[in-house]
């Protein structure tokens, strides 16, 4: 199959859509110059990630789609030492995303 990547934090496998549960990145639909520039940065941060190599999805089991008809998905693959890589993690220390779990988000700008 192929994926895409859509923005910071949902891409496509196949007709897939995927959206990564446990982060909020900035919109490519910026309201200001600076979310424009941060949604671009998060965006090929996870673009990085995912062509590291094989990863594992793992449904919510509380809520496996979202409004939108995205799937809900965590997202790891174990290191060659055994150590997981949580995506989620990896954005916020490397991607620019900020930590969401739901409910309210604020803004970027």
């Amino acid at each position: 199959g192929y994926y895409c990547v859509i923005d910071g934090d949902t891409f496509r496998i196949g007709k897939r859509s995927i959206r990564v549960v446990g982060i909020d990145t900035a919109e490519l639909d910026a309201q200001c110059a600076a979310e424009a520039e941060q949604a671009a940065q998060s965006t090929a941060a996870l673009q990085s990630w995912l062509n590291r190599g094989a990863f594992t999805m793992t449904a919510r089991i509380d809520e496996p789609f979202d409004r939108y008809g995205r799937e809900l998905r965590m997202i790891r693959r174990t290191r060659a030492d055994g150590s997981v890589d949580r995506l989620a993690d990896w954005m916020q220390s490397n991607g620019g995303a900020r930590g969401y779990l739901g409910g309210w988000r604020g803004g970027w700008c």
